[in-house]
């Protein structure tokens, strides 16, 4: 039991990433797509649904990654996706 306690404590308190590797930042892409996928089949309050710049942040902060760091990577791989989360309204 007290192994299992320390071990949620230690995941909760998780440091962020000091790196972001290309597997990193897949794995933000393809939940930023699946989110926009699922907003897009369920019909349920669409004006309550976040722009795509909201998502990326919370996304990032969820897996605990430097957005700053992936929007970086994000920028050498895919400009058109980087424009469209930086310049959203």
């Amino acid at each position: 039991m007290k192994l299992i306690l320390f071990i949620l404590i230690l995941l909760v308190c998780a440091p962020i990433k000091q790196e972001v590797t290309d597997m990193d930042v897949n794995k933000v892409i393809d939940r930023l797509s699946s989110v926009r996928l699922y907003d897009s089949l369920d019909p349920k309050d669409k004006k309550g649904s976040k722009t795509d710049k909201e998502l990326f942040y919370e996304i990032c902060k969820i897996m605990r990654l430097k957005s700053e760091l992936v929007l970086e990577k994000i920028k050498n791989t895919d400009e058109v996706l980087y424009e469209h989360i930086v310049y959203e309204k």
